[in-house]
């Protein structure tokens, strides 16, 4: 008797948790849901308003995002960020057109900076366009490199990159040679406040690099909410 009650307990509360996930994902596919943060960074000595939008994975709030955008929109952003897989695996250059839509609706409300994510350098591998494209759409494009900017009367430098860091089992050596590498020490040359769109957070995570690096806002994407 004991075990039959340990097993329908069982049962009932991986039911609730299944019935739990399935609501999540439901409200995940046909909500938007805003969370904001407050972030003090060094140097900043004016209010600057950014929305950050990353894993869309191709996916359509409203008829070519309408909805999505009008949420945008009313937050009242200085600057948007686009923070690396706007599109989904499988995605071909007729798909790609949605992003496109988005990122030139979205530079009507405020300047826009892209750094893609491994959906996109998987898509790049055979269409090594995106990024022109993307520029031609409006966005600032952001991959292993950087711009000085200034937002809301506040001079910022924006970069971008999907580096891997120490990750992947490379060397010092090898990582030394590597493009982000490359791009993280000139990035973080400079005296104003430096934010990095760095879709994997792995980047900044692994082997200490949080401690390698003089860059004083990371934002990530990939972990889907994590």
């Amino acid at each position: 008797m004991r075990t039959h009650r340990k097993i329908r307990m069982a049962a009932s509360v991986l039911g609730a948790f299944t019935a739990a996930l399935l609501l999540s994902i439901l409200y995940c596919r046909f909500f938007i849901r805003t969370v904001e943060y407050t972030i003090p960074l060094r140097g900043i000595g004016s209010p600057v308003r950014i929305a950050v939008i990353s894993d869309l994975h191709g996916r359509e709030f409203g008829r070519e995002n309408a909805r999505l955008i009008e949420k945008i929109r009313a937050q009242k952003p200085d600057a948007i960020f686009l923070d690396g897989d706007m599109i989904d695996r499988g995605t071909d250059s007729s798909d790609l057109q949605g992003l496109l839509h988005l990122i030139r609706a979205l530079c009507e409300i405020a300047p826009v900076y892209f750094a893609p994510g491994n959906r996109e350098l998987e898509y790049m591998e055979t269409d090594p366009s995106l990024p022109d494209q993307a520029a031609a759409a409006g966005a600032v494009v952001v991959n292993d490199s950087y711009v000085d900017v200034t937002i809301a009367g506040q001079a910022l430098r924006i970069g971008g990159t999907m580096g891997h860091g120490f990750y992947f089992g490379r060397s010092q050596e090898e990582f030394e040679a590597s493009p982000e590498y490359q791009f993280l020490k000139d990035f973080e040359q400079t005296d104003v406040p430096r934010i990095c769109l760095a879709h994997m957070p792995d980047t900044f995570i692994f082997n200490g690099a949080y401690d390698l690096w003089d860059v004083d806002l990371v934002i990530s994407g990939h972990t889907h909410g994590g």
